[in-house]
């Protein structure tokens, strides 16, 4: 189905008496393949702006602060992570323009995604006359809490990492 996604192995844990897990990569709703890749990162930006939420206070804000800037700034790093991954890959495109807006099919490049978020984030606090600074402050303790969840859902797609392309597949 989608090669960039799915590698054909087993999770194992040789330290742990040589446990091995092959949990499926995707569930289905209507006929529509959902990649638990796409859900844990999904509910890793869902916790990270409830745990921003419940901390602005702390930094002078506004629960509806960091709402306001997640309403804008998740399509906007989703638009801006397709687009970096379209430009690196513009070859590519150019044969096949009817493919750039097919983010089912994976590329989505986390570079572009943060450029893009922080970027929109930037802009809706000059809007609302928020000093950034105040706006990053309450995202800063959770960073290790991401960066787990999104260890975990590299399990479901059995991929490291560090690997050199980035393949993401969206929840839509």
């Amino acid at each position: 189905m989608l090669e960039t996604i799915q590698r054909d192995s087993v999770i194992s844990f040789p330290m742990l008496g040589n446990l091995r897990l092959n949990p499926p990569s995707y569930f289905t709703i209507f006929g529509r393949p959902i990649y638990f890749y796409g859900v844990i990162i999904g509910l890793a930006f869902l916790l990270g702006i409830l745990f921003a939420s419940k901390r602005a206070r702390r930094f002078g804000l506004k629960e509806d602060d960091i709402y306001d800037a997640a309403i804008w700034g998740i399509p906007c790093a989703i638009i801006g992570a397709r687009l970096y991954y379209v430009l690196f890959q513009l070859d590519y495109y150019r044969q096949y323009p009817g493919e750039i807006l097919a983010i089912r099919n994976g590329g989505l490049a986390i570079y572009g995604g943060v450029i893009a978020g922080v970027l929109t984030a930037y802009l809706v606090c000059r809007r609302k006359k928020i000093p950034f600074p105040a706006m990053l402050d309450p995202h800063g303790p959770d960073r290790p809490g991401r960066h787990h969840r999104l260890r975990t859902s590299h399990l479901f797609i059995r991929k490291p990492l560090e690997s050199g392309r980035a393949a993401v597949s969206a929840v839509v």
